[in-house]
């Protein structure tokens, strides 16, 4: 929907790419598996400072679902309570 828009859509990933491609002017952070991958999120620093300091600048940043708790503080989960630094 957001191509039929005229949204150009350029992709990227929060797990293995260390910065958001250049000249966005909005990311959209979707949902997806979080508890999967909560170490490797927490531990991709580079993309979570890419994010924080492109918000910062103004850019608009949305989180749906999973995306949404990628851009938490931290996530900890009660089973077995090991909580993941995220955006601190």
């Amino acid at each position: 929907m957001l191509a039929l828009a005229g949204v150009q859509l350029v992709p990227f990933s929060p797990l293995h790419d260390t910065h958001l491609p250049p000249g966005l002017s909005g990311v959209l952070l979707g949902g997806g598996a979080v508890a999967q991958h909560a170490v490797q999120l927490s531990g991709n620093a580079p993309m979570l400072e890419a994010i924080r300091a492109f918000a910062a600048a103004g850019g608009l940043v949305i989180g749906e679902a999973g995306g949404l708790l990628y851009l938490s503080q931290s996530l900890q989960w009660q089973q077995h309570g090991q909580r993941h630094p995220m955006g601190e």
